[in-house]
């Protein structure tokens, strides 16, 4: 029974071994290949600069500062980095409209309107290039009832005929 322990015990540091070994150095190989295949992340890459347009475009089009994007009546890093995005939109003509949706007895409106202008400003933006309008953006809603009867229709609609929608023996005529 001794010597099975000792068997044991032999087999159990030399594993202890191998694997602080594969550990510290078995995992140090040359990675150049993968490099080709995983490039770093840069700013030129064709998906963020995609990323970066459509985010750019999607703030520009909301164009909503909310109590989120202030501390206090101080525009806070995100409304700062909205606005930021809002500038690089490159589709949209000026002016930039920043819609403050707040309530209508914000006690801080008057001093969150000065800090959205202010940085507009001192970004470069001139009076002319900007405006800035109380209430939630005006196109941002629509009915739903419109929506939901396209949703209708389409769940309704019955496709007939194959490849392009052309017809094919043995299909129905459509229902008049």
């Amino acid at each position: 029974m001794n010597a099975f322990n000792t068997i044991r015990r032999s087999l159990a540091a030399a594993a202890l071994v191998l694997a602080t070994g594969l550990a510290a150095g078995g995992c140090q190989e040359n990675q150049s290949a993968d490099d080709q295949f995983l490039p770093e992340e840069s700013p030129t890459r064709a998906s963020r600069q995609i990323a970066e347009a459509q985010a750019a475009s999607g703030a520009r089009a909301d164009g909503n500062l909310r109590p989120t994007h202030f501390e206090g009546a101080t525009l806070n890093s995100l409304g700062r980095a909205k606005l930021d995005l809002m500038l690089r939109d490159a589709e949209a003509a000026p002016p930039v409209l920043v819609y403050l949706d707040l309530q209508a007895n914000d006690p801080l409106a008057q001093g969150r309107r000065g800090a959205v202008e202010a940085w507009l400003l001192e970004v470069g933006l001139k009076a002319q290039q900007y405006k800035v309008e109380a209430g939630p953006n005006p196109t941002g809603f629509h009915m739903a009832a419109q929506s939901m009867a396209g949703l209708v229709k389409m769940q309704s609609a019955t496709v007939i005929g194959g490849p392009g929608g052309t017809p094919q023996p043995g299909d129905a005529a459509p229902a008049k």
